[in-house]
């Protein structure tokens, strides 16, 4: 096809001195758009094109809330003690309100898990965390909140 060659274009111009098709120039907002109109779609086609885009749009919003979400920041971690006589340090800060705060020890590898209070003390809480340490030592301290995917275990009993 040529630049100049308009056979080949979708829509018939009428032949000169005659109207065209009538385009329905004035309409009013939640009414269909004049294009439609034009294309000779019915009322029936215009409504179901109207719900499958209200379908799509709404798949695409639950998409975004399946989906996974950036990691919460570390909490404030506001002062680390001197190691105790029994050997442990505390940890204390701020984090957010009902998050569950982890501290480990990188050098040992052990840690605790405590929770922050889960209302009262507007967005975020106080946490205080004792856990093993020496001078020196690396402790890493991060929150989060529960997650479903948690596995639930129970102590036994001692046997008589």
């Amino acid at each position: 096809m040529q630049d100049n060659d308009v056979s080949a274009l979708p829509t018939k111009l009428p032949p000169p001195g005659q109207a065209g098709p009538k385009i329905r120039r004035n309409w009013r907002w939640g009414s269909s758009a004049p294009a439609l109109h034009y294309a000779g779609l019915g009322k029936h086609v215009r409504r179901t094109l109207l719900i499958a885009a209200i379908a799509i749009s709404g798949l695409i919003s639950a998409a975004g809330c399946v989906s996974r979400t950036l990691p919460l920041p570390p909490p404030e971690v506001s002062s680390v003690s001197v190691p105790y006589a029994n050997g442990s340090v505390a940890v204390s800060g701020f984090a957010l309100e009902g998050a569950s705060i982890g501290v480990v020890n990188d050098r040992t590898l052990q840690g605790t898990i405590v929770t922050s209070p889960s209302e009262h003390c507007d967005n975020t809480c106080p946490f205080e965390a004792r856990l093993p340490a020496r001078p020196g030592d690396t402790l890493r301290v991060w929150q989060f909140f529960e997650t479903e995917s948690a596995m639930e275990a129970s102590v036994p009993q001692a046997l008589p």
